[in-house]
Formats: C-alpha cells, sequence, structure tokens
C-alpha cells in the first residue's frame, strides 16, 4: 500500500482496498508496476511488507515505478 498522510492508498485486493475506504482513506486497486499517479505525487512512500512479493528479476523496475511518483526531497520507507 502506499500512504502519504494517509491520502492514498494502492492494493491489489479488493478487500483491502474496501477497508481502506471503509475507514475514510482514498484507495484504489492498483500495483507497483504502473501506478497511476504523476510524477512527484507524494512526499513519501510506505510500503509495509509490498517489496517482498516482487522477483528479484523485477524489483529494479518496481523501484523505479515507486520512486517516480515520490517528491524529490521524499521518503520511502
Amino acid at each position: 500500500m502506499i500512504f502519504t498522510r494517509c491520502r492514498s492508498c494502492i492494493d491489489l485486493s479488493n478487500e483491502m482496498i474496501r477497508y481502506c475506504k471503509e475507514r475514510g482513506l482514498t484507495a484504489h486497486v492498483m500495483d507497483f508496476y504502473n501506478v497511476d499517479f504523476d510524477d512527484n505525487s507524494f512526499h513519501a512512500v510506505y510500503a509495509l511488507n509490498c517489496l517482498l512479493h516482487v522477483p528479484k528479476a523485477e524489483i529494479h523496475q518496481v523501484i523505479k515505478e515507486v520512486t517516480r511518483v515520490i517528491k524529490p526531497e521524499g521518503l520511502y520507507c
């Protein structure tokens, strides 16, 4: 999931998206390969245990895509 002051969340699971929306969060079904946000959209990206599921051969692609949406002075946790 991606959080920025709990403004936006992403997950592949419809159930997790429903859970987030029930708690008043903006949530989208999305994956790390095609993050549908503009460049430099977030001050921080929080990805708890998400990268564990990315095959090693694809990790650079995922990190590049997530880094694209973080502001230059942003944090990737």
